[in-house]
């Protein structure tokens, strides 16, 4: 929602630049290491806006429901989780 402050959980700067020229004020909760500590420190419904980019594929197969919940949790009934998820695709048949 434009305007709102997002959170911007992408790994790396892209999304960062995107963010800002849509507008939409950034905010940071630390490092990969520190995701979950800092989802769980955020209040409930707290955020309207998050941008998650390549974060799922770099937690640990446990950590991604939970990341998932909390993500659920901060956003409330009314807030907007944009996921973007980076996939492999098998080897092409030689």
């Amino acid at each position: 929602q434009g305007g709102a402050p997002t959170l911007d959980l992408s790994a790396g700067n892209v999304a960062g630049a995107w963010l800002e020229a849509a507008g939409l004020p950034r905010v940071h909760i630390g490092h990969e290491g520190e995701l979950l500590k800092g989802l769980a420190s955020l209040p409930d419904g707290s955020l309207t806006n998050v941008f998650c980019a390549d974060v799922f594929s770099r937690l640990a197969r446990e950590d991604v429901i939970t990341c998932a919940l909390e993500l659920g949790r901060v956003t409330g009934g009314e807030g907007r989780l944009v996921v973007s998820l980076l996939t492999s695709s098998p080897a092409a048949p030689e």
